[in-house]
């Protein structure tokens, strides 16, 4: 039935639980005279096959009497517009986004020997075959970019990435995040989380690593140097 109503113009990603109401009715009904006429015609034409002056033999007789008969109903079918009009209870699969923290504190080798990234992308795995046909599943980077089978390098802007997959949609569910939750612009995203929470949109993290932060061994100078000497701050 579901393949019917798609075939009909009904939204794909639309189940139909149950019809509550059916009715087939002609939306430009033919005058009575006309009908009867197409009527009369199809049953005299019908008819004639039945004649024993016509030789057939008595199947193909049959058949043929069939066939103009139902040349008839569908005459009248095109000519009335016959329409089916129905009224169904419908179930509209979850819209939910996964996104994956690819930047490149993930390359982290601290979760069961592999690094945070591929964590993440397992997790995914199980998320995908979890959701199944149930869920309108749709995946994500913190890049923006395709996700590959290693991280990238670049920094984690959260606030650029929930944008962008949270409030830029016009229906959205459920978001999985998948991260280390190290992030680089440091920014107060509690506006943000505001905004999402406002649209209905249900937040789940996943994060990998060990809660202490890496120890950063970057040396920086302000303004820009080539030199550093020692004992200078």
């Amino acid at each position: 039935m579901n393949t019917l109503l798609h075939l009909l113009g009904l939204d794909s990603t639309t189940q139909v639980e149950k019809i509550t109401s059916s009715v087939w009715q002609f939306s430009h009904p033919l005058a009575p005279w006309l009908l009867y006429c197409i009527i009369g015609a199809g049953v005299i034409l019908a008819g004639l096959n039945l004649l024993p002056q016509i030789g057939m033999r008595r199947s193909v007789r049959a058949g043929t009497v069939l066939l103009r008969l139902a040349m008839v109903v569908l005459l009248l079918v095109i000519l009335g517009h016959l329409e089916w009009h129905f009224t169904a209870e419908t179930a509209v699969r979850p819209e939910w986004t996964v996104l994956v923290d690819d930047s490149a504190s993930m390359s982290t080798k601290d979760v069961n020997g592999e690094t945070r990234y591929k964590a993440a992308m397992a997790d995914l795995e199980n998320i995908r075959k979890t959701a199944g046909d149930k869920v309108n599943l749709t995946v994500a980077s913190i890049s923006g970019r395709e996700l590959g089978a290693d991280c990238g390098q670049g920094p984690t802007r959260f606030g650029d990435a929930l944008n962008r997959t949270a409030l830029a949609r016009d229906r959205f569910d459920q978001l999985l995040l998948l991260t280390d939750g190290r992030d680089s612009d440091q920014r107060d995203l509690r506006s943000l989380g505001e905004d999402i929470r406002a649209r209905g949109v249900h937040v789940a993290a996943k994060l990998y690593g060990t809660p202490q932060p890496p120890v950063d061994t970057g040396i920086s100078g302000q303004p820009d140097r080539s030199v550093i000497r020692l004992g200078e701050e």
